[in-house]
């Protein structure tokens, strides 16, 4: 777990306690196993296993495998390459080094992943689909979705299966700057932990988080051609994470394409090239972060608005006219001045990133109701609507579509016991993102047999602004005490204070 951060140090210097020559020719034998597999791993992971294989001979410990494992190692091609390059090491070693080799993640997808319908399959879709229950998103690229963490939990299942901690670099900034997509993410994750018997790490969490957060949908409204290059040797969901982001951050984008460092040349027709490790002779570079910084969302903008086409268009007009009042050595500077010019009227501050007000900011007032008469579950549904009503957030066929949904649909909507989130897809009558919340002192029987003391109903005008929203109730709902009290208060005024207390800030 510990190995890539002393490959971070060994590379600058700051550990000298290796043995270079040793290092390298291990670190070229894995990287003619990388080669001959037609593989390409994340940047990091070879230099990382290389220190880690130097210190084998330090060790004194003996690695054992049941026969049925050791036996569905060995038949792996790569075992075969490990025994190949490696067969100064005894045979424990080499199946664990294998094994390191299976669990590591990979930069590309392996076309023949794409369409296994398998064991990790059946897991990516329950996942996905867990995911989508408890985030009301519903990805209109689900399939391409489920493909991806196919692909990713294809090697996790090895780390699962025999407990290998790989450390994760990002997961502290993507636990920051992705706060929300992360929360959800771990929630969903426990039919993971259910199905594989098996603790998951927040390392392996926040990588799946990039995966969710990159299939997020997003508005385009283009007009010019306006092409962008991502080089993110990261991995795959990391990659797909940051096109996501700069789809958000430059909707005038008509093609934002994933490229492989191996893949890149230096001569291209992309407009920007955006990358997470330097290139030397790229004259149109944005050197990022792999999890953005707002620093380099700022710096993304800035060098996308001043090279945008209208833009671009603009500013060559006016080095024209300028060219016939200007000295040409003072050319250069006066063009640089009228690129950031252009780019600091647009960027007035950092973009937001998080997604949008949280369940306080919308409980406040009528929003929040106390029934103490016994009521049908449609009445429940239509008075628990009615400030959503009364607002205009939302209009009579919304309430109207939660009902026919739970008589024909099935869809019974409860996140626990005593607990229903009603809701329906946005084109049924949302006009804008809003919540109210009721509490029955009759619990209210529903179709399937259950009982709800509380309903919430929650209305989205896109797919990602109520992520906030949700992470807000699962926290407060999560604990069946919380649900038991609240719906012990007698009025508005105590829920909200209940609320205010203990949810997390």
């Amino acid at each position: 777990m510990l190995f890539p951060s002393l490959w971070h140090y060994y590379e600058n210097h700051i550990i000298e306690a290796f043995d270079s020559e040793r290092l390298y020719d291990i670190l070229n034998c894995l990287k003619h196993i990388e080669s001959e597999l037609h593989a390409e791993y994340v940047s990091g992971i070879l230099p990382a296993l290389a220190m880690f294989i130097s210190t084998i001979q330090n060790r004194n410990d003996i690695i054992t495998f049941s026969d049925m494992d050791e036996e569905e190692i060995i038949e792996t091609n790569e075992y075969n390459l490990v025994h190949k390059y490696f067969n100064d090491l005894k045979d424990y070693e080499q199946v664990y080094i294998a094994l390191h080799l299976l669990g590591s993640r990979l930069q590309a997808v392996p076309v023949n992943v794409m369409k296994e319908e398998d064991k990790t399959y059946e897991l990516a879709k329950s996942l996905v689909h867990e995911f989508e229950r408890i985030s009301y998103v519903f990805y209109d690229q689900e399939d391409e979705l489920i493909n991806a963490i196919n692909a990713h939990l294809k090697t996790s299942l090895y780390r699962f299966k025999y407990g290998i901690q790989l450390g994760n670099p990002m997961l502290n900034n993507i636990k920051t700057e992705y706060e929300e997509l992360f929360e959800l993410t771990k929630r969903a994750c426990n039919v993971l932990s259910k199905n594989l018997d098996c603790f998951i790490s927040d390392a392996e969490v926040a990588y799946l988080t990039l995966h969710f957060g990159a299939f997020m949908p997003t508005q385009k409204a283009n007009k010019h051609t306006f092409r962008i290059l991502i080089i993110c040797p990261n991995g795959i969901g990391t990659g797909n994470m940051l096109r996501q982001e700069v789809s958000t951050l430059v909707p005038q984008a008509t093609e934002i394409k994933n490229l492989p460092l191996s893949s890149y040349e230096p001569e291209h027709d992309y407009d920007v090239v955006i990358s997470t490790v330097m290139l030397p002779n790229e004259q149109k570079l944005i050197m990022v972060h792999p999890i953005l910084t707002d620093q380099d969302r700022v710096a993304i903008l800035r060098n996308c608005m001043a090279t945008e086409p209208q833009a671009k268009m603009q500013i060559d007009d006016i080095m024209k006219i300028a060219s016939n009042y200007i000295n040409p050595d003072q050319l250069n500077d006066f063009h640089k001045n009228l690129q950031d010019y252009y780019s600091s009227i647009q960027v007035q501050k950092v973009p937001h990133k998080t997604y949008d007000r949280g369940l306080l900011d919308f409980l406040k007032g009528s929003h929040i109701q106390c029934v103490n008469s016994q009521v049908s579950w449609e009445e429940a549904i239509q008075i628990s609507a009615k400030p959503l009503l009364d607002d205009g957030s939302i209009s009579n066929d919304y309430v109207n579509a939660i009902i026919n949904d739970q008589k024909n649909k099935g869809l019974y909507m409860f996140l626990a016991d005593d607990l229903v989130l009603a809701h329906s897809a946005i084109e049924n009558g949302v006009n804008r993102l809003d919540v109210s919340m009721c509490t029955f002192k009759e619990p209210v029987p529903f179709l399937n047999g259950q009982n709800a003391k509380i309903i919430l109903v929650l209305c989205a005008e896109d797919k990602t602004k109520h992520i906030h929203v949700l992470n807000d109730m699962l926290n407060i709902f999560s604990k069946k005490k919380s649900i038991d009290q609240i719906a012990s208060l007698n009025s508005p005024a105590e829920i909200y204070s209940y609320i205010d207390k203990h949810i997390e800030k």
